[in-house]
């Protein structure tokens, strides 16, 4: 579960939007202000699904994995 929900995420930032620096929002939602900032530019560049959590592990198929294996084996590369 994300820490912080994308509702709360957009009411800190169009706190922040309606006039309040990153240290008065930060301290009102009880926050780090780079969160804040993090957060207006996430939304800034990609607007409010730019608030909602990005699932960060990818997932290899097995075949995948298996060509990654052989490939490295028969170049002699290294991992």
């Amino acid at each position: 579960m994300a820490k912080y929900s994308q509702e709360f995420k957009l009411e800190v930032v169009q706190y922040y939007l309606s006039g309040f620096g990153r240290h008065q929002v930060s301290h009102k939602f009880g926050i780090h202000h780079s969160d804040v900032a993090k957060w207006v530019a996430n939304y800034n560049n990609h607007g409010a699904e730019g608030l909602s959590r990005k699932n960060t592990n990818t997932v290899y198929t097995p075949e995948f994995k298996f060509k990654v294996i052989q490939s490295v084996l028969e170049q002699g590369l290294s991992v």
